[in-house]
């Protein structure tokens, strides 16, 4: 019996840099892939791994722990964006992302769930890009990242990546963990 691929994914905004940008990270994870490194660092108290929440050397370690596990990420940028219509942006970024992963094989997208308004525009997304025959096979599907601990993954990926992008003065000290790890990103940028 063999297993169907799976990618795992979540978002980022910037909108306080000359040019704002929405982010959707997708990242395949092996499926014999361990995850007790990345739970090792959870936060005392946290429920989930989230970027914005770790210290440098939190930083440094995750980073070096996804290193290890062999992933591939695609992060799909659409920029420049209007800050107040940020869900245009999402739509865009979807609707590049979703063939993207299709014509890779990838099975399923579990996308990070944000609220159930909010999940229920990227169904309506999805349908319609079903009945235009846009993609054909991918299932989307939400999970919450305290349930799903893959969705760590593309969440810190984002962190770096973003903070990297914009010149964040943390992003000089876990500059070497990011090298080892950005082989395995690929950028698709989409304009609005």
């Amino acid at each position: 019996m063999t297993s169907e691929l799976m990618a795992f994914a979540d978002e980022s905004v910037r909108t306080s840099i000359a040019s704002p940008m929405y982010l959707i990270a997708a990242t395949i994870i092996p499926e014999n892939a361990s995850l007790a490194p990345l739970e090792m660092i959870l936060p005392k108290g946290a429920s989930k791994l989230h970027w914005r929440d770790l210290g440098v050397k939190a930083q440094r370690e995750s980073l070096s722990r996804i290193a290890e596990l062999e992933s591939e990420s695609t992060i799909v940028i659409a920029s420049p964006i209007d800050p107040r219509k940020q869900e245009r942006a999402r739509r865009k970024d979807l609707e590049t992302l979703l063939p993207l992963l299709e014509s890779r094989g990838i099975a399923t997208l579990v996308m990070e769930s944000r609220f159930p308004a909010a999940d229920a525009k990227d169904m309506a997304l999805y349908h319609s890009m079903r009945k235009k025959g846009l993609i054909n096979a991918i299932e989307l599907t939400f999970a919450s990242p305290e349930e799903e601990h893959r969705l760590w993954i593309p969440d810190q990926i984002l962190g770096a990546y973003s903070d990297a992008a914009v010149g964040s003065r943390s992003a000089s000290s876990w500059r070497q963990e990011w090298n080892a790890l950005k082989g395995s990103i690929s950028t698709v940028k989409v304009k609005l």
